[in-house]
């Protein structure tokens, strides 16, 4: 069952949480403002895209940070757009700047890359140089708390999955290239549902934040895949926060929502912010997604 409080509250799905209706919390008693929610939206060659990071139930009522971040890219004069989406991993005391950091660095090594190349990307090279701005940019924090800057020193303060998109922008090409570390993912969205680009969570259950895999800390091998986008498929990049409620097999109440209002049009901005904060059961993890259509369409 879903429901809406009222115009512009989030969709509540079963049971309400214990903190809806309640007012979020601004800021820490020392805290620096940062964004509770993030909305991007426009067209760029053929696609049209919408994008959104809205702080979860959790930090938004424990007046935390928005652990999530994203960010977006023109490369090769405007033939490609290179997104990058990262959700920093709570139990580090600053994940919230391991994301950022993350993904303007990936996206920066992947402009830089196809501007000076125009065909190849080292993605493997692109999440190195991530990796590394993390431990670069934790050194000094450390080093003014008086510790070492050790790799479990480093990864107590940033940890962050990353996620790396690099999609055609004009002309007919529909191959899309999508690179990970972590448990955020790729999905397209059709008729028939939700499709996942990479292996999704076991039975879309959440890891525990010690189980998943995240920078600064580089497996031997990042996920890499490259797959042609189906005329008329929607391409998502969304955090855990996202679909972990989609359910193992992507056919829950949040996933049948979102299909509908995500394929074949794409919501207005505020809608699609509005749909990204929904309620119910325990979720309450930050939420980002990229929704992007008209891949290898004409431009209109």
């Amino acid at each position: 069952m879903t429901l809406v409080d009222r115009p512009g509250e989030p969709t509540t799905f079963g049971q309400p949480q214990r903190a809806a209706g309640v007012e979020a919390q601004l800021l820490r008693g020392d805290g620096v403002h940062a964004a509770d929610t993030i909305i991007d939206h426009g067209c760029f060659g053929n696609l049209v895209v919408r994008a959104a990071s809205v702080r979860g139930t959790y930090a938004r009522y424990e007046s935390g940070p928005r652990e999530d971040d994203y960010t977006m890219g023109a490369a090769g004069d405007g033939r490609w757009l290179v997104v990058a989406l990262a959700d920093g991993v709570t139990s580090a005391s600053a994940s919230h700047l391991a994301a950022t950091l993350a993904v303007r660095t990936a996206v920066q090594q992947v402009q830089r890359q196809l501007d000076e190349d125009g065909l190849g990307v080292d993605l493997h090279g692109v999440f190195q140089s991530a990796a590394y701005q993390l431990r670069r940019s934790a050194e000094p924090l450390l080093e003014a708390d008086g510790l070492d800057c050790t790799a479990d020193h480093i990864a107590a303060l940033f940890a962050t999955t990353l996620l790396v998109a690099i999609v055609p922008a004009a002309g007919a090409d529909r191959r899309v290239r999508v690179a990970r570390v972590g448990d955020s993912n790729a999905w397209t969205l059709g008729d028939g549902g939700w499709t996942p680009l990479l292996a999704p969570k076991a039975g879309g259950a959440p890891l525990a934040s010690s189980a998943v895999r995240a920078l600064p800390r580089l497996p031997e091998a990042v996920e890499v895949i490259e797959v042609d986008v189906a005329p008329g498929r929607t391409l998502v990049l969304a955090s855990d926060g996202v679909t972990d409620p989609f359910g193992p097999t992507f056919d829950g109440d949040v996933a049948r929502c979102l299909a509908r209002e995500w394929h074949p049009e794409l919501p207005a901005p505020l809608e699609f912010a509005r749909q990204l904060s929904f309620r119910g059961q325990s979720w309450d993890d930050d939420r980002t997604a990229i929704a992007i259509t008209g891949i290898g369409l004409p431009a209109t």
